[in-house]
């Protein structure tokens, strides 16, 4: 393993473990390696404050009664221990924690795919598009003179290949002054989606990005969508 790959295995590994996502057997050898290693406790530390700095960017809302209930039953299913993790200082401080753990996923996803790009690199906008039941997730990431790269986490809430049915899935984006939507191009099933910059409107925040169910080909109605909406969400400037 060369010294970049070694690097960026570290990088990504810091992240994985702030998020919580390790197992405990990874989470043990993680925090063995943490206490011998100090550059791999200086990437755990830049990861804690960039997700910090992302929380901030959401709605905070007090936790359901439903939820702790959950969460008491699986304590109690446990014997009444619980394991802390570098995340659960985050997990529960604003709406939609799963949204920060899919952001996270394409900041790795980047990592992972050899992108040298900077986490705290300014200004970066990110979204997250969800399906009506909030069960699909398709995430951008977008920086204004780049590109757009979109990533499906999840099945789609409908079944079998859409191209099968004489459909196709059409990404669109709109900021809050426009008036009207601009298609960013059809969707190919199952695989990422990249936008080159020359494609893209300016970027701002709270900017709307929307997946439709279209006809094959695309809208019929050139400028503006005339299907079902599959995926919504507005994008959050990470600085």
């Amino acid at each position: 393993m060369t010294e970049t790959t070694q690097t960026e295995a570290k990088i990504v590994e810091a992240g994985e473990y702030v998020l919580g996502v390790m197992t405990d057997a990874e989470r043990q050898d993680f925090e063995r390696r943490l206490n011998q290693d100090p550059e791999l406790a200086k990437e755990v530390s830049s990861w804690t404050e960039h997700f910090a700095a992302m929380s901030r960017k959401f709605e905070q809302e007090p936790v359901s009664a439903k939820v702790w209930a959950k969460v008491d039953r699986s304590i109690a299913a446990a014997g009444g221990k619980t394991v802390p993790t570098a995340a659960s200082s985050f997990a529960w401080l604003w709406k939609g924690w799963a949204v920060a753990a899919s952001t996270a996923v394409v900041v790795l996803g980047v990592q992972l795919l050899g992108v040298n790009q900077d986490v705290n690199d300014a200004p970066r906008y990110v979204a997250v598009m969800k399906s009506p039941d909030k069960t699909t997730e398709w995430l951008v990431e977008a920086m204004p003179d780049d590109t757009i790269r979109v990533y499906q986490i999840g099945n789609l809430p409908i079944e079998g290949n859409p191209a099968n049915m004489g459909k196709t899935l059409q990404l669109w984006t709109k900021a809050p002054s426009d008036p009207a939507p601009t298609s960013l191009g059809l969707m190919e099933w199952g695989k990422p989606m990249v936008v080159r910059a020359d494609r893209l409107p300016d970027l701002v925040e709270q900017q709307l990005f929307e997946v439709t169910l279209e006809p094959a080909g695309g809208s019929p109605l050139g400028n503006r969508p005339s299907g079902e909406i599959m995926f919504i969400g507005t994008a959050v400037a990470l600085k």
